[in-house]
């Protein structure tokens, strides 16, 4: 950034990850990468389970969450900004996405790769397989749940949508 040190420039004290106009690459050690994102999948996962504990509790309203038409939403914003700032925010947010996606796959619900973690921890410590019957009863309620709470996000999101 140019402008750093610039008391004039818009871009003065602010560290530009990228720069249309101006690109250079600078190269980032690998153990600094590494760190750089163990502390963003950190820091996204602290978020998520902050947002479900919030959700739980009833502090934050179910308003907050959204589904496909939100995430489309938000990838169009996203590359408004990109067309101004630069790629960053797109790697960005495709990076935080897959962190968000992998994070609930490892939920413990059912019909989650964590679900059936959970199942593999109830039977280890059972010592042999639930019945075909718990199995069962336990994937329709996974699979009902997430099914409903996908149709109230997808309903809730294009209602939004269309009122505004």
């Amino acid at each position: 950034n140019k402008g750093l040190t610039d008391e004039s420039s818009p871009k003065y004290s602010s560290f530009v990850m990228w720069d249309a106009i101006n690109t250079k690459f600078m190269s980032i050690p690998f153990v600094d990468a590494v760190s750089d994102a163990f502390d963003l999948v950190y820091v996204a996962c602290k978020k998520t389970l902050g947002v479900i504990y919030q959700l739980i509790i009833g502090k934050k309203d179910t308003g907050d969450l959204g589904g496909v038409v939100a995430i489309s939403t938000m990838t169009g914003e996203v590359t408004e900004q990109a067309t101004h700032i630069g790629p960053y925010y797109i790697f960005k947010f495709i990076a935080l996405l897959s962190i968000n996606i992998g994070f609930i796959n490892l939920l413990p619900l059912p019909m989650f790769d964590g679900g059936h973690l959970m199942l593999y921890a109830a039977e280890a410590i059972r010592g042999r397989p639930l019945s075909l019957k718990v199995k069962g009863y336990i994937y329709g309620v996974g699979i009902m749940s997430i099914l409903i709470l996908s149709l109230m996000v997808g309903y809730r999101d294009i209602m939004e949508r269309i009122g505004n």
